[in-house]
Order: C-alpha cells, then sequence, then structure tokens
C-alpha cells in the first residue's frame, strides 16, 4: 500500500491499484504458486496496477515517480522502496521477489544514474537544491 501510495502520491488511488493487483492475482493465483518465485509474480502485478493508476491520474504523481521516468522499474522501485520508504535491503528484496545481493546491484547502478535533481531522495542531498 506505501509503494502504491507513493508512487500515485495518493492514498485512495493507491487503495485503487492494490484492490486491483489482488483482483488480478485472484485470476492467476494457481499459476502464481506454481511459479519458482511468487513474490516476483506479484510484484510484477502490482507494479502493472500501479501503472495503470497513473496513466488514469489527472495529475502528475509528484517527486516518487519522478524515479520511474528516469530510472528502469526495477531499480527506481529498489530506490523508492529503500530509499524514500526506508525498508530494510532484506524486506526489499524480499518484496520484489529477488536476493538481497541483486537489488544492492540494482541500488548502485541507480545511485550512479539518478540525476543530481532527484538526489535528495538519496538522502544525500537536501530537498530543493
Amino acid at each position: 500500500m506505501r509503494y502504491a501510495e507513493a508512487r500515485l502520491g495518493d492514498g485512495r488511488a493507491g487503495a485503487g491499484a492494490v484492490t486491483a493487483a489482488f483482483r488480478d492475482l485472484c485470476v492467476i493465483w494457481g499459476d502464481v504458486l506454481r511459479s519458482s518465485c511468487p513474490a516476483a509474480v506479484g510484484w510484477r502485478v502490482l507494479g502493472q496496477a500501479v501503472a495503470v493508476g497513473w496513466s488514469s491520474a489527472a495529475g502528475p504523481a509528484g517527486e516518487a515517480d519522478a524515479l520511474h521516468r528516469v530510472l528502469p522499474d526495477q531499480q527506481a522501485d529498489a530506490v523508492l522502496l529503500h530509499y524514500r520508504l526506508g525498508m530494510a535491503l532484506e524486506e526489499s528484496a524480499d518484496l520484489m521477489g529477488m536476493d538481497v545481493a541483486a537489488l544492492g546491484v540494482q541500488l548502485r547502478v541507480a545511485e550512479r544514474l539518478l540525476p543530481p535533481r532527484l538526489a535528495f531522495i538519496l538522502g544525500t542531498v537536501p530537498p530543493g537544491r
């Protein structure tokens, strides 16, 4: 829920995206359970629901979704979960259905690619600079 709210910039829109994701997961639940990584499937379904919610939103989603406009989705998600939402590496990796080392790589690449105007999300530069 926190991820969807952060991406969409609105609690109601975030709740709608999460509800849509659960509805979509119910349809494919058997396939999800048979997959090699159910968490990764769930994460992809949530990401798709958020993307649909963002595309139908009336206005910009704010600074959090700026990450997804400048970074590949997996890197943007890693930065959002770890730096913006304060989740531990292990927790973020579990949620995204990846191992901690792979998440660490995504974060390091994202840190190098992140434009200076968004560096405040990493906590290294105060907002507004």
